[in-house]
């Protein structure tokens, strides 16, 4: 049984160079104005998906969740851009989970907008089970799990949306 719910962007995401974009944001809105951050190198801040040309997306994201529950409920969400440049190489593993513990329900996702072959690792009980990317597919999963980057070089620019919702 797979820990992810699968959904084509490519619709919404062909319209446009969502790559070069997500890249333009990512340079007007780090992730943290502070010297000691802790998130990794290239990472937005939180509000992406309350950009313009970004909204489209995080309402294709919010309606796919409003149409999986039948009760009316809040929707907190969190957008956010990460990039690892062409030819860098990742060689620590950076685990980590979205999960707050504010609300029943938790999910994360994650949207490649570029063609990679590293993809993103997750503990499950006591394996890791690695997901393998496909461009413009959103993945959706329970916030409280583990996961990380995949280990390796990447020969190309990997430009990824992130975020979470609380339910």
């Amino acid at each position: 049984m797979s820990i992810f719910k699968q959904f084509d962007f490519s619709e919404v995401l062909n319209k446009e160079n969502f790559e070069k974009k997500t890249l333009q944001y990512l340079k007007k809105h780090p992730c943290c104005k502070e010297k000691n951050c802790t998130h990794p190198l290239y990472q937005s801040d939180e509000h992406l998906w309350k950009d313009k040309d970004f909204y489209p997306i995080a309402e294709k994201v919010a309606s796919i969740i409003f149409n999986h529950y039948k009760d009316n409920f809040n929707l907190n969400m969190r957008m956010w851009a990460y990039y690892q440049k062409k030819d860098s190489i990742l060689d620590s593993y950076e685990w980590h989970n979205h999960y707050r513990g504010e609300s029943k329900e938790e999910l994360s996702f994650i949207i490649y907008l570029s063609d990679t072959e590293l993809g993103t690792l997750f503990k499950v009980n006591q394996n890791i089970i690695t997901l393998k990317p496909k461009k413009n597919i959103l993945y959706a999963w329970n916030s409280k799990y583990e996961h990380t980057p995949e280990l390796g070089k990447h020969l190309q620019n990997r430009v990824i949306l992130a975020g979470d919702c609380l339910i």
